[in-house]
């Protein structure tokens, strides 16, 4: 099982949208097939590509009881797609990426290498008949196939949204009576890029992410739902962007995803020397702190569960002081961290957040690396 996070952290929008911004957006609906939705999937027009395949949440009964209610023409929740402003007539999945994925699944439009591909339908509870087909073995059903492909699924899109904002906004609004997707999964699909699509890549073979999140290799993706990568996203975003942190954390993240495509070409070596000094802040990190590494785990509040604001904090000065020292002061590292957390009053409200106070929370880098600096450690302090 995936680790608990503390609810530390404001994930507000930041600036407050206007009815202008909300207004000037275009929103209509029209009414696909599951023919043409395929045909745009096939061609590309709609992009859920392997990054996004990998970030699979359901399991193959719910995927075929969705192809069961498309084949018995049920009415299916709408899909919510936002046309990418560079390029008409392409889509990004707002919501709806999971029925979406099931049927290209299906349908065998995913790469050879996906579980699901050609999955056999399982759980049916009408079409019992069809339990262990497979789309070749629909298509053997000329009735059932046309009631199929001829099934609608009703599409909203979303024309000229101008601040990724109101992006934001749509996409919360949609999930919350169902399962909370990640801001990241946004972020991927709004600012994809070249540094956005190597972080996502090696956030899947990233030792230290799979111990933070309990992960191993029958459990890639499960409950961590794309936070993986955000944590990886949040390490390089304050390492190479900190000037640009004032407050909430998603329009920070995205800023910065725009910075670090921008950067990417230029800086791919000094990235993949970054990547390693990550990976070792975390195996150090755990050596260091046990279980505790990255919780509060003494003073007023103490929690067992993962904080990523001192999960933040801690694998940033992990990965800046050099290696030597780590390995032969860790102790010192450790009460340096403790001491702060039973008696620095700004640095335990810098990582124990509500929204009203979410600025506070970039004065834990400079109160943690002015302690570490004091207690002769060589780094220098990140303000």
């Amino acid at each position: 099982m995936a680790p608990e996070f503390e609810n530390e952290e404001d994930d507000s929008l930041g600036e407050p949208l206007t009815p202008a911004e909300v207004g000037a957006a275009v929103v209509f609906a029209t009414d696909w097939t599951v023919g043409t939705i395929l045909n745009q999937l096939e061609r590309g027009n709609i992009e859920l590509g392997p990054r996004f395949q990998r970030r699979d949440a359901w399991k193959v009964v719910r995927k075929s009881r969705y192809i069961e209610s498309l084949a018995l023409q049920l009415p299916v929740p709408h899909i919510v797609l936002a046309e990418h402003p560079d390029h008409k007539g392409s889509y990004f999945v707002l919501d709806g990426r999971q029925r979406l994925l099931a049927l290209m699944q299906f349908c065998g439009l995913v790469d050879a290498s996906n579980p699901f591909q050609n999955f056999k339908l399982k759980g049916l509870e009408v079409l019992q008949g069809l339990e262990d087909k497979t789309w070749a073995d629909l298509q053997d059903e000329p009735e059932l196939f046309r009631q199929f492909e001829n099934a609608t699924v009703r599409s909203v899109v979303v024309r000229n949204w101008g601040t990724e904002r109101l992006l934001h906004l749509l996409f919360t609004r949609l999930n919350t009576e169902t399962t909370k997707l990640n801001a990241q999964e946004l972020r991927l699909a709004a600012f994809a890029g070249p540094f956005v699509i190597w972080v996502d890549d090696r956030s899947v073979a990233s030792k230290g992410l799979k111990r933070i999140f309990k992960l191993d290799a029958a459990n890639t993706t499960g409950e961590a739902r794309m936070q993986d990568v955000e944590l990886l996203v949040r390490y390089f975003a304050f390492r190479n962007c900190f000037q640009e942190y004032k407050g909430p954390m998603r329009p920070f993240l995205d800023t910065a995803c725009r910075v670090l495509n921008a950067r990417f070409g230029a800086s791919a070596v000094a990235f993949d020397g970054q990547l390693q000094d990550f990976e070792r802040a975390i195996t150090e990190g755990f050596r260091i702190f046990g279980d505790n590494f990255g919780t509060r785990f003494v003073g007023v509040g103490a929690s067992t569960r993962l904080n990523r604001a001192l999960l933040d904090v801690e694998t940033h000065y992990l990965a800046l002081i050099p290696h030597t020292e780590i390995l032969e002061r860790g102790d010192k590292f450790k009460e340096t961290v403790e001491s702060l957390l039973t008696s620095n009053d700004a640095f335990i409200e810098s990582v124990d957040l509500t929204p009203r106070h979410a600025r506070e929370s970039v004065h834990r880098f400079s109160i943690l690396g002015q302690a570490l600096s004091d207690a002769g450690f060589s780094c220098q302090v990140t303000r």
